[in-house]
């Protein structure tokens, strides 16, 4: 069961560093799009790409802010992870802290290069 669990373990880490890369495949797609933004109601003037902008940014905002905070979790655990002495509950403890941290920043690129895969499929974004 311990092989098992290996591989499993194994196959979790290589799609988390596989998904690492989907921002920058996304981005090298982006461009596609025609230039032309259609009005979206109830904005006088604007077009969904200026709209698609403003959020852009304040996804931007977020992720930065994510990264910082997940920095300041490493640390932490890192930390934690020297301090223990030794003590298998403390070292448990490092280790869940800095893999969540990971997992944490893993899924913040994943949304962003999302966002950018939808901008270079759809048209006028």
């Amino acid at each position: 069961m311990c092989g098992m669990k290996k591989v499993l373990q194994n196959i979790i880490y290589s799609g988390a560093i596989l998904s690492l890369g989907l921002p920058i495949v996304s981005l090298a797609v982006g461009g596609l799009g025609s230039g032309t933004s259609p009005a979206v109601p109830g904005i006088e003037g604007k077009g969904i790409g200026e709209v698609y902008t403003t959020l852009n940014n304040i996804a931007n905002i977020f992720l930065g802010i994510l990264i910082a905070v997940a920095v300041i979790f490493i640390i932490y655990g890192s930390f934690l992870f020297l301090t223990s002495s030794g003590d298998d509950t403390k070292t448990k403890e490092a280790r869940k802290l800095i893999l969540y941290a990971l997992v944490a920043v893993a899924v913040g690129l994943l949304a962003k290069g999302l966002v950018a895969a939808i901008q270079g499929i759809v048209p006028g974004l």
